[in-house]
């Protein structure tokens, strides 16, 4: 080992992963999180300050296009998840059918 060289760094004591709570982005679901937590509480203020049709009327056209905006983060995520499963089963109905006979076989 050359003189000049450092020594190579320690090992790191937390393993590094984006995952958290098996999602597959932590900065995708803290926006959605932000975002809900923003939008549902702002009409809940709205409402608590002014419980009228008026305060009703300035909620929803407020909040309707974050609604929308919602959908599409929430697309990405969903449309893995639903991949995921489609994909799993498929295995599983490969594996089944590889493994299982028919009972009029005879063995061989």
């Amino acid at each position: 080992m050359p003189e000049n060289e450092p020594p190579a760094p320690p090992p790191l004591l937390i393993d590094e992963t984006d995952e958290l709570f098996g999602r597959p982005s932590r900065g995708t679901w803290m926006m959605i999180i932000t975002l809900l937590i923003a939008k549902i509480g702002g009409p809940i203020v709205i409402f608590a300050i002014d419980p009228s049709r008026m305060a009703a009327l300035l909620a929803v056209v407020s909040t309707w296009l974050w609604i929308v905006v919602l959908g599409i983060l929430l697309a990405g995520p969903a449309g893995y998840w639903w991949r995921l499963h489609r994909v799993r089963a498929r295995k599983d109905a490969l594996q089944r059918s590889e493994w299982m006979v028919e009972s009029d076989e005879l063995p061989a």
